[in-house]
């Protein structure tokens, strides 16, 4: 697990700054939402991330252990085991957040007090299970639930003070409307509020692993409480701890709960297809196109959405292979610019922005990060708003991106670079990427609309057309050009590929691409061209045609007349000789040879 993707995925902001520090001190559970965001930051950094998410999971054990030993010693340091591995499972989704955990501990550790505190007298009690409850409301939000329900449990079945019991559940109530008739905050049942942190997951195993976390520990004390009663009346109350106070039995059941434990936690880790989308991502995000390929060659095509094939050409134009190794993986769309329920909304944008800078359709790209910042004010959708706002020469709206950004504790180092940059140089004319994209970019991007709203044939025109008007501004632009030549190659497209493939003399190919011989092979063979019978020396629209091409041409004549057309039956044959080429993609309409 790379505690990185976690900050990746989750992706919030968190600025050193008064006024953002207020505004989590003014509603329940704000403190414990500040803590947890502070805890994201450090997950970014790789290893002090590990270390907190330890942490976080040790102080959860010892905090439930020291609540349950509170009503039963002997059994209370079972607890942790069911604890950890509820733990295990969420923490294997890197969608989870720390806010539970952090509510849940300092819900029990108030309940630890609670229980530990000494005062005996019904009045007594009950104030101070309403400074205790006042306390937590505020401080955990909606973990102030699992702190009553430890409290009622702690009273009502261990110390058999049923009156008090039952006045302490009217308190909670009573307290939480009061305060949020004090302070006017916003009102919810005492139920629905829990409720609204764990339906907001959408995977049913989160939300059910989730309630696990909020019951775990009361579900236990009441266990514990039925044994000792179960035990109390069959007069076998000290035979556990005789089994446990035995030096080879308790080594014997620690061996036992360490190894369920790391069983768990080996099949919670694993590395699973979900789990490497996720990788696969997260390092096209970095540019790390090397480990984008490494990850897409363990995915299954079911696995490959519009964005692990938007990431997968990106890491391919990057290295050099587009042209040669495109249907070498599953294809979704190589231009694919539409929405992907499968992503998060934030991620969606980073990767539409992304692509849309690298092209040079920058005013798009920036028209998408404003609409997801109204939405979701995070530091890497602002990072990327004030890098646009450089590129396209306006130093003074930059600035207040920046600003804002440089109290980040992820992005302020970065932020405050720039700022000294545009001190220097308000143009920074020396930044070469940024001089690069302008020299991309095209001025008026709004006749050729690219939302998924539009029908189908509007989509491929527009697309077509903006790469187009790219490469009309620059026919310089490779990654325009290749763009839309992928299109064309994924679409069937044919004639406009021929038409757009004198655009390759203006850049800088050592021959023609592999796929791009093969789409001319191909046309050509649709068009009866007599030059596809040469024995040598093929040559097509004044491109010579290399012998590998046309070996892989007369392959599939072969295999055709073998199996009477290129029906299913050839389909393996296809494949087996083929599979990574156009000629396989064009006949069977998918490819990912590997």
């Amino acid at each position: 697990m790379d505690v990185r993707v976690i900050f990746w995925l989750q992706s919030d902001k968190f600025l050193c700054n008064t006024r953002f520090l207020q505004t989590f001190l003014i509603t329940p559970g704000g403190a414990v939402e500040l803590v947890s965001k502070l805890i994201l930051q450090s997950c970014h950094y790789g290893w002090p991330g590990v270390v907190m998410i330890a942490l976080l999971a040790w102080v959860l054990c010892v905090v439930a252990i020291r609540y349950t030993m509170a009503i039963d010693k002997r059994m209370g340091s079972v607890v942790w085991v069911p604890l950890a591995i509820i733990l295990l499972v969420l923490q294997s989704y890197y969608s989870f957040e720390f806010q539970d955990v952090v509510a849940v501990i300092l819900a029990l550790s108030l309940g630890v007090v609670y229980a530990r505190v000494s005062v005996c007298v019904l009045y007594q009690r009950l104030l101070l299970f309403s400074v205790l409850f006042a306390i937590c409301y505020y401080l955990a939000g909606s973990a102030c639930c699992v702190f009553a329900i430890c409290s009622v449990v702690y009273e009502g079945l261990y110390k058999r003070r049923y009156v008090l019991a039952i006045l302490l559940v009217f308190g909670a109530i009573g307290v939480k409307l009061g305060l949020d008739a004090l302070f006017a905050w916003p009102h919810t049942d005492l139920l629905q509020f829990p409720a609204a942190r764990i339906l907001r997951y959408q995977s049913r195993i989160l939300q059910v692993g989730m309630l696990a976390l909020y019951a775990c520990v009361p579900v236990c004390a009441i266990l514990v409480i039925l044994y000792r009663y179960v035990t109390r009346k069959s007069g076998k109350e000290d035979c556990p701890s005789v089994v446990l106070r035995s030096g080879m039995w308790h080594r014997v059941f620690s061996l036992i709960v360490l190894l369920l434990v790391a069983g768990i936690a080996a099949h919670c880790f694993r590395t699973t297809e979900a789990r490497t989308v996720l990788l696969l991502h997260y390092a096209a995000d970095n540019r790390s196109w090397e480990d984008v390929l490494i990850h897409a060659r363990g995915l299954s095509p079911d696995y490959y959405t519009h964005y692990v094939s938007q990431d997968v050409n990106q890491a391919l134009y990057h290295m050099g292979r587009l042209p040669y190794d495109m249907f070498a993986y599953p294809q979704r769309n190589p231009v694919f610019l539409g929405n992907d329920p499968r992503l998060g909304v934030e991620t969606e944008a980073r990767k539409v922005c992304d692509l849309y800078c690298r092209l040079g359709l920058v005013n798009s790209a920036e028209h998408w990060a404003h609409e997801e910042f109204e939405m979701m004010k995070s530091s890497s959708i602002l990072k990327r708003l004030a890098y646009m706002k450089m590129i396209k020469r306006q130093p003074g709206i930059a600035r207040i991106y920046l600003n804002v950004l440089r109290d980040d504790l992820v992005y302020g180092r970065w932020a405050k670079d720039y700022l000294h940059h545009l001190d220097l140089d308000p143009a920074l004319s020396n930044d070469r990427e940024m001089a690069q994209i302008r020299k991309l970019m095209i001025h008026s991007e709004g006749d050729h609309p690219t939302s998924a709203i539009v029908d189908a044939s509007t989509f491929l025109c527009s697309r077509y057309m903006q790469l187009s008007d790219l490469l009309d501004k620059n026919p310089h632009n490779r990654m325009a050009f290749e763009y839309l030549m992928a299109a064309c190659l994924f679409d069937k497209n044919l004639k406009l590929f021929i038409n757009v493939l004198p655009r390759l003399d203006s850049l800088s190919y050592v021959g023609t691409p592999a796929l791009y011989e093969q789409a001319m092979v191909i046309h050509a063979h649709d068009l009866g061209a007599k030059e596809l019978r040469v024995p040598k020396g093929v040559t097509l629209w004044g491109r010579r045609i290399s012998a590998d091409a046309m070996e892989k041409y007369r392959k599939l004549n072969k295999i055709a007349v073998e199996h009477g057309g290129l029906n299913e039956a050839a389909k393996g044959d296809v494949m087996r000789e083929l599979g990574d080429t156009y000629f396989y993609f064009y006949v069977y309409g998918h490819g990912g040879g590997r």
